[in-house]
Order: structure tokens, then C-alpha cells, then sequence
């Protein structure tokens, strides 16, 4: 801005006088929001993080681990199961039904439990990244 009756440059924020002339410095347009919000030199305040925000996250959050967890559960024992059949096969020598049947559980429940601890890490992981209402930084 500059000063009235001289027209010296005049940093308004700071001077209520002119330095030159020492003429009273009147700025009649700060009245405006526009430029108090220009001259504003502290961050604006975000908006609080409520309890309803934190019970939101958090169920966002659970819902994503449980889906993850599934998930996980799922394709890991589909992998396992078609990875044992084309590799694998039946077991070698005589066919006794109940060692490929205890032998295709223990398989297919730590395929299963693998899986859904590994879908439950992950579930959490993109949960807490991706959370819809996010707390202010200040």
C-alpha cells in the first residue's frame, strides 16, 4: 500500500504512520474478508476430532481387517491347494485314504489360518492408511 499523501511504499501490517511524511495511515480496505484472510498469518484451525470420528475409524478400520482376513484366508488356500495338487499329488506307495486325509487338513487349516493372519495384517495396514476422517495435524 502505499502512503496518501506522499505515495511511499508502506507495509500497512506493521505501520500506523507514514515513515517519510509521518501522514496517519487509514486503510479503509481491510474491512473486507478477502484480504483479512490474505493477511492472516497463523494457520487456520481445523475442525476437532470428535468421538463419533474415532468410532468411525475404528469401525472402518475392523471392517477392512475382517475383510482382509477373509481374503488372505481364501487365496492362500486356494494357492496352497492347487500348488499340492499339481506338485505334490497323492502321497508315494500304498493309497491309505487317512494320511491323505489328515495330510490335506493339516495343509489346508494352516493354508487357512496362514492366510488369514497374513489378510489380517493387511487388512489393518490399508485400514489405517485409508481412514475416512483423518484427526487435525496441528
Amino acid at each position: 500500500m502505499n502512503c496518501q499523501s506522499c505515495d511511499t511504499r508502506i507495509d500497512y501490517r506493521f505501520l500506523t504512520r507514514c515513515s517519510h511524511c509521518d501522514a496517519e495511515i487509514r486503510p479503509s480496505h481491510l474491512a473486507t474478508k478477502d484480504t483479512a484472510k490474505d493477511l492472516c498469518l497463523t494457520k487456520p484451525v481445523a475442525k476437532a476430532f470428535s468421538w463419533f470420528d474415532g468410532v468411525l475409524n475404528l469401525a472402518f478400520v475392523a471392517v477392512t481387517s475382517i475383510t482382509g482376513m477373509f481374503t488372505g484366508a481364501i487365496a492362500i488356500y486356494f494357492t496352497v491347494v492347487i500348488f499340492f495338487i499339481v506338485f505334490a499329488g497323492p502321497s508315494p506307495g500304498a493309497h491309505n485314504e487317512s494320511h491323505d486325509c489328515a495330510r490335506g487338513n493339516a495343509i489346508g487349516l494352516m493354508a487357512l489360518f496362514s492366510g488369514a493372519l497374513l489378510g489380517l495384517a493387511a487388512g489393518i495396514v490399508i485400514g489405517a492408511r485409508n481412514l475416512p476422517r483423518k484427526p487435525a495435524v496441528q
